[in-house]
């Protein structure tokens, strides 16, 4: 075969073929992780490297952006304030967005609102993300805010609503303590301390969502 395409066959190079990336999605974009050389475009791979996601057909540098906790466009952003309902902020790194929304809801609503996004209401697992939650929350205001921790489900057990481990508490001292009546877990409702307190989950109260 004359693969490096130069019209002579069988040499031991093939260094004039163009080489294809694998395109799993079928998004006309590939990745990096597999490659082939050819004349033409083989089935299944795209002429260029630059897909962020191979795995999402609705990922890749062409495609729009929107708020769903995915780096759409591929331009290493997960979210932006531009596309979603309420204020992004990051922690650490941009591949990994929390919502502030200030339009008080329900505990439950405030919940559905995020999961429609693809978030949930954010679960605070180390100091560190506690600290800075509390300090980005209170940059839109120091009143309560709804967390995902709650016991509704269970009375006394306290779980975070996105299913990560509870492995880090921070109540403040005597909390929580409003039984069957307070099963939502909520944060500033001691600000400027950055403790924990149960209130009804039924309390509209402004929110914070997490990419679950």
């Amino acid at each position: 075969m004359d693969t490096d395409c130069d019209g002579t066959l069988d040499e031991d190079d093939a260094l004039d073929a163009s080489t294809w990336y694998g395109d799993s999605d079928s998004d006309n974009y590939g990745g990096s992780s597999s490659t082939t050389k050819a004349c033409a475009q083989p089935s299944g791979y795209a002429s260029v490297d630059t897909d962020c996601d191979d795995s999402d057909a609705t990922v890749n540098p062409g495609a729009s952006e929107s708020c769903d906790g995915k780096d759409n466009d591929c331009d290493g952003t997960a979210d932006s304030s531009s596309v979603c309902p309420c204020a992004v902020r990051y922690n650490s790194d941009n591949t990994h967005p929390y919502m502030f929304c200030t339009s008080s809801k329900s505990w439950n609503s405030g919940r559905s609102h995020c999961q429609s996004y693809g978030y949930d209401l954010v679960s605070l697992t180390s100091s560190s993300e506690n600290t800075w939650v509390d300090n980005t929350a209170d940059s839109f205001s120091t009143a309560k805010w709804h967390m995902g921790f709650t016991d509704q489900w269970s009375e006394g057990t306290w779980v975070w609503s996105n299913g990560d481990a509870t492995s880090y508490t921070n109540w403040h001292s005597g909390e929580p303590n409003g039984g069957t009546s307070e099963s939502c877990g909520q944060i500033n409702r001691f600000h400027p301390t950055q403790t924990w307190n149960d209130e009804p989950c039924g309390q509209t109260l402004r929110y914070v969502c997490e990419v679950d």
